[in-house]
């Protein structure tokens, strides 16, 4: 499968807060939720058969505008692509991001 990088989508899903609303009080995005939610979108945007592989190593915060970045990797490709996560809005203890991947690939 050839991922197409550029702005490949910005489309906002929905995750919940890590633990129930926080995560030790802290107010983070759920990070396995949500890198699930990033996968199933990417695949859906591309037709592709098998999800991508999405990691986001650093917490996110559950506050509008909160940035973070995710790596996504295509199983048989050394190569990964940062994705560039920003929060759009918080309602009802979920959050919605707009998710979008780099044109070329890191390292």
């Amino acid at each position: 499968m050839t991922w197409r990088r550029s702005t490949l989508l910005a489309t906002a899903v929905l995750v919940g807060f890590a633990s129930g609303g926080c995560s030790g009080g802290d107010g983070d995005l759920d990070r396995a939720e949500m890198e699930a939610a990033i996968a199933t979108q990417l695949a859906a945007e591309v037709g592709a058969d098998e999800e991508p592989d999405i990691d986001c190593p650093e917490p996110i915060e559950a506050e509008v505008g909160a940035t973070g970045t995710c790596h996504l990797q295509v199983d048989g490709e050394e190569a990964r692509y940062e994705v560039a996560v920003e929060v759009t809005a918080i309602e009802d203890e979920r959050a919605s991001y707009s998710i979008e991947v780099a044109d070329a690939p890191v390292g």
